[in-house]
């Protein structure tokens, strides 16, 4: 027996919140019947002329009132796609239509059309079966739109909502994407930007086996998280989840370590506290600050030199041990153990200890000797004990190798292209201005947010259970640094309940992460080391701007090269391409946008349309792209540079549904000149409309384009208030 899906779109699902309860349950008594697959109250059918092909059903659910649908296969389902609904007055010709901004389809002319009594769906020919499956890519009849599932229990929730609820209802999911709500935590998610991760990510806390359990969704960006909070309480608004005293918690990385201090009376001044403005304050007064840019190299040092550098210390570990060999430790401090062993690995001293297990003991290494102090039992067991007492003797002589909050230099040169990939060859330089650096936090009683990461993770062993939770959800994994990785994995008792998604091409703050160094830390405590699933379809942005990211990835190839991860995608939509203007003046550009933010803040977010404000004006930037565009030659100082302005670059076009317009001043940037003569079917330029002074492509912009941009992403660089975490 076939089943039937009956879809909506956004637009159709907030005219029916504004409906009063009476009009919802006439609307839901018609609805039912296309759920049921037959329509009885007389249907005019349309084929459409042109490109599209697509046949529309007009289903009369009143004298004057229509409900548009099409009809689609989903696997052993029937899916009716229901567009929208069109009124007609008493008078007769005028209409009222309540569709998608974005389906001019809808109203091309048909080349033929039937009147029918009724219809019964599964006897329909197959080629009235017009819509395409939400994965295809499609003609250029419509833009992007979100499709709900309309189910009995979802029409229950709508009728109890009103227009001003938060409320949502769930999305019709890919097959890729219902994949990895299925998965058995760890699960690992690399998604493009658009490809639905963060929304997944927010679906996967409603697992039935985790609603009563402690549940945890981290990001970095505050827009990000009231974002993704949003979403949760828009599903179960009107459901009995919504009263739960067991709702997850949602946190900001910096808030939630700030709980972690708190809890344990220990509270940092603010007023102390060093970010990327501070930080250019006191390189400015470092002889090196004229040669390397101040906010790579302040990533450099945060996630890096002492991102990477574990958070040991040996009194704790002397203390572990002892309760371990008693016999007498919890569970938690078991895993706390471990993860002290595994944290020994990033010392060049545990070569040493990973040869005499080897050949002293059982183990056939390291990893697997740390693995067994989880797994195992407590207490004195094998040839775990005298490992364990060799360790302790070793970080006892080595002491002050943890006192220090910075990886000493051989351990930063050891860690490789891979994991650190900027300033190869200057890490002498970069390590000199670290020293510097962290010297003046110590001078003047500063801190930064590693510091507070490090000390947050000492607290949470003597935290109990506060922060210990059955589900751990993370978005925009790859902006943390691996001391935050390191806490994050902390809050589960088991590194097995935890879901982490990313995107490695939204790298603007040069993290090292690497979904390989993830993997690791799953191999490393003997759990079965989780596949990478991969979401590439950007359903968000139209096939114009999602070709200009993969130009931009090409881009990142040619000059610097690219991850295992970072992989091209494709889209549905095809779409405008973005508009690059030149030689309109600042306020008639700037006229209607309503929102600013920087690309930072950006993260995860979605508009309309976006203005991209002054991406290059920056003067080291303008510089090396110059260099590059005329030259086709760029020094090696300049690939952390090149990758982070790429990078900076995808996040911010990838922003735009719609319309992308992008504003350098009164002459476009070097940057969308880059391979245009030498390669001319390539390039950036290639997927823009430019609109230059005296164009007749400028009337069309300031008719169409520029009254429709709604939001705008600012670079300002020039003014130093371009913000960084």
């Amino acid at each position: 027996m076939v089943g039937y899906l009956l879809l909506i779109n956004s637009a159709l699902k907030e005219h029916i919140l504004s409906l009063r309860e009476q009009e919802k349950k006439r609307l839901r008594e018609k609805f039912e019947f296309l759920a049921h697959g037959i329509w009885d109250a007389g249907v005019r059918v349309k084929k459409l002329r042109g490109i599209t092909s697509k046949v529309i059903f007009e289903a009369r659910s009143s004298k004057g009132e229509r409900i548009l649908f099409t009809l689609g296969r989903h696997g052993d389902f029937t899916a009716i796609y229901v567009w929208g609904i069109v009124k007609h007055d008493d008078i007769g010709s005028e209409a009222q239509a309540i569709l998608p901004s974005n389906t001019p389809f809808l109203q091309f002319e048909p080349f033929a059309q039937e009147e029918l009594p009724e219809v019964i769906i599964d006897e329909l020919p197959n080629d009235y079966f017009s819509q395409e499956a939400i994965e295809e890519k499609t003609p250029e009849d419509y833009g992007p739109q979100k499709w709900h599932v309309l189910s009995d229990e979802e029409w229950k929730r709508l009728l109890l909502a009103g227009e001003k609820d938060n409320f949502d209802l769930h999305l019709f999911l890919t097959e890729e994407q219902k994949k990895v709500l299925e998965l058995e935590p760890p699960v690992l998610l690399s998604g493009t930007a658009g490809s639905g991760k963060t929304t997944i990510a927010v679906y996967y806390l409603l697992r039935k086996e985790f609603i009563n359990k402690r549940r945890i969704f981290l990001t970095y960006s505050h827009y990000l998280k009231r974002f993704s909070e949003r979403i949760y309480d828009g599903l179960v608004r009107h459901t009995e989840l919504e009263k739960s005293a067991s709702r997850p918690d949602f946190y900001v990385f910096r808030d939630l370590i700030h709980m972690i201090l708190k809890n344990s009376n220990r509270e940092f001044d603010e007023s102390r506290e060093v970010r990327l403005r501070e930080f250019k304050d006191l390189f400015s007064s470092h002889s090196l600050s004229k040669k390397y840019d101040a906010e790579l190299v302040w990533e450099e040092i945060r996630s890096i030199i002492k991102g990477a550098k574990p958070s040991l210390s040996v009194q704790r570990y002397r203390k572990l041990a002892a309760s371990w060999l008693a016999g007498e430790i919890s569970r938690s401090a078991i895993a706390e153990l471990r993860d002290y062993l595994l944290g020994l690995k990033n010392f060049k001293f545990t070569e040493r200890i990973e040869r005499f297990i080897e050949k002293k003991t059982v183990y056939s290494s390291y990893d697997e000797f740390a693995s067994d102090i989880y797994s195992g039992l407590t207490g004195a067991r094998g040839d775990a004990p005298f490992v364990i007492e060799e360790v302790l003797k070793a970080v006892e002589k080595k002491a002050h190798s943890f006192s220090s909050p910075l990886l000493s230099f051989e351990e930063y040169r050891m860690l490789g292209k891979k994991r650190a990939p900027n300033f190869l060859y200057d890490r002498r330089d970069i390590y000199s201005i670290a020293e510097y650096y962290q010297g003046r936090l110590e001078e003047q009683g500063l801190w930064d947010e590693i510091d507070l990461t490090r000390r947050a993770i000492k607290l949470l062993g003597t935290s109990g259970d506060t922060f210990l939770y059955d589900l751990v959800v993370c978005d925009e994994v790859q902006d943390f640094a691996d001391i935050q990785l390191s806490l994050i994995f902390r809050l589960t008792g088991s590194c097995r309940r935890v879901l982490l998604a990313g995107d490695t091409k939204q790298i603007i703050n040069p993290s090292g992460f690497r979904w390989e160094e993830v993997k690791d830390k799953f191999y490393e405590r003997g759990i079965q080391v989780p596949e990478v699933l991969t979401l590439n379809l950007n359903f968000r942005c139209v096939g114009n701007i999602v070709k200009l990211s993969n130009a931009l990835l090409d881009l990142k190839a040619r000059f610097v090269g690219l991850s295992g991860s970072e992989l091209r995608e494709e889209w549905k939509f095809n779409g405008k391409p973005p508009c690059l203007v030149y030689g309109l003046p600042e306020n008639e550009i700037t006229r209607s946008t309503e929102l600013v933010f920087t690309i930072q803040e950006a993260k995860g977010l979605e508009f309309d349309a976006v203005l991209l404000w002054h991406f290059s004006r920056d003067p080291k930037a303008e510089k090396f792209w110059r260099k590059i565009k005329d030259e086709h030659y760029f020094d090696r100082s300049h690939l952390p540079h090149i990758r982070h302005e790429i990078n900076l670059l995808y996040v911010a076009v990838t922003r735009a549904r719609n319309n992308l317009i992008i504003y350098d001043g009164e002459e476009s940037s070097d940057v969308w000149e880059v391979d245009k003569e030498r390669r001319p079917s390539y390039g950036l330029a290639t997927c823009l409309l430019t609109v230059g002074v005296g164009t007749a492509g400028q009337l069309l912009f300031r008719a169409s384009l520029l009254p429709r941009c709604g939001r705008v992403l600012q670079e300002r660089r020039k003014h130093g208030t371009r913000r960084a975490r």
